[in-house]
């Protein structure tokens, strides 16, 4: 299994979240028409560890973007606090992943008024086993 797998396996058994998205948490992208509110997720980038004789060490600092879309800013920010109490500070399984500690890196709440809903986007680096 990947840490992308895991993670969305750990998310979907966290009931504050899943209280406020239900199953509403999609890789990359929302389908078209989704229902908000609503969160995507991608790996941003990817640190790999390496001992001092440049072997790999299997330990990985993957940095996921999160995106959380909802009609009000509340609403938002609500659901941006129940995924801080999911992850911030996680150390442990995400399915058969083993994670070591999750940290917050970025918050950003973006404004477009051209558009109906609000977006907030929070980084966290997962470090974690390959």
């Amino acid at each position: 299994m990947t840490i992308e797998a895991g993670l969305l396996v750990y998310l979907a058994t966290q009931a504050g979240l899943v209280a406020k998205v239900s199953s509403r948490i999609y890789a990359m992208h929302a389908p078209q028409n989704v229902t908000l509110p609503c969160i995507t997720y991608q790996r941003i980038s990817t640190a790999r560890n390496l001992t001092h004789d440049l072997t790999s060490s299997t330990l990985s600092d993957a940095r996921f973007q999160f995106d959380i879309f909802a009609q009000k800013y509340i609403d938002a920010l609500a659901i941006s606090e129940e995924l801080r109490k999911a992850l911030q500070g996680y150390a442990g399984a995400m399915s058969t992943e083993t994670v070591y500690a999750v940290l917050p890196v970025l918050e950003q709440h973006l404004d477009d008024p051209d558009m109906d809903y609000f977006r907030l986007t929070i980084d966290y680096i997962i470090s974690h086993k390959e």
